[in-house]
């Protein structure tokens, strides 16, 4: 059986009378307000009403919510924060390669561990290289083609022993990787993941050296 009256909070205030909802009585002994059915259910439901008007307000400053009720709350997250899924075909799709080929079996060992990856991991891939955690829905969605680069450091070393000790580097700031040209697919797995689980955080694509600290660079 459902009480027609509610009892809410401990706080002594009697928020029916406060705000003009309905009646309200204070149980002396407990010091609670406890109020009707019908007033609770007001209340509970005016709970979130200024915050979802800031936000309705904040958001509508960068995106027509006016035509948010066009979409499911599924769609909608999905235009706004990009699939769930993270579909590294699509990544290949805008993939441009700079001192290096598609052809490349360096290259091609990557996109194959990409697939590989646990769903954590691939978000961990996304942060490290483009400090985000999910792709846009479509191709035309990217502001920028993903850059697989030639490693600067390693192109020059004939010791295959030396270049399979580098770590891939990132820019988030450019959406590119620059990938060394491991001996073999399961090194280019056990260094990429090495890199991304202990990689810092974005703000390392800016770094200053101890000449340009004691010049004043902060």
């Amino acid at each position: 059986m459902v009480s027609n009256s509610s009892t809410l909070c401990d706080s002594g205030l009697n928020l029916a009378e406060m705000f003009g909802w309905g009646s309200g009585s204070l149980d002396g002994a407990r010091h609670t307000p406890v109020l009707d059915a019908r007033t609770a259910v007001g209340l509970k439901a005016a709970e979130g009403t200024f915050g979802a008007d800031c936000w309705r307000e904040g958001m509508s400053t960068v995106l027509p919510t006016e035509l948010f009720g066009l979409f499911t709350g599924k769609e909608l997250r999905e235009l706004i924060c990009g699939s769930s899924e993270i579909d590294f075909e699509m990544l290949k799709v805008v993939t441009e390669y700079e001192g290096c080929e598609e052809t490349d079996d360096h290259c091609i060992w990557f996109f194959e561990v990409l697939r590989e990856m646990s769903t954590k991991e691939k978000e961990s891939f996304l942060s490290f290289v483009w400090a985000r955690k999910s792709l846009p829905s479509t191709v035309a969605g990217f502001e920028q083609n993903f850059k697989l680069q030639k490693d600067s450091k390693t192109c020059d070393e004939k010791d295959q022993a030396v270049v399979d000790e580098y770590l891939p580097h990132a820019s988030t700031c450019f959406f590119s990787l620059a990938l060394p040209k491991y001996s073999s697919k399961e090194v280019l797995r056990r260094k990429l993941l090495t890199a991304i689980k202990n990689s810092p955080n974005i703000d390392m694509d800016f770094t200053t050296n101890a000449s340009e600290l004691r010049s004043g660079w902060m």
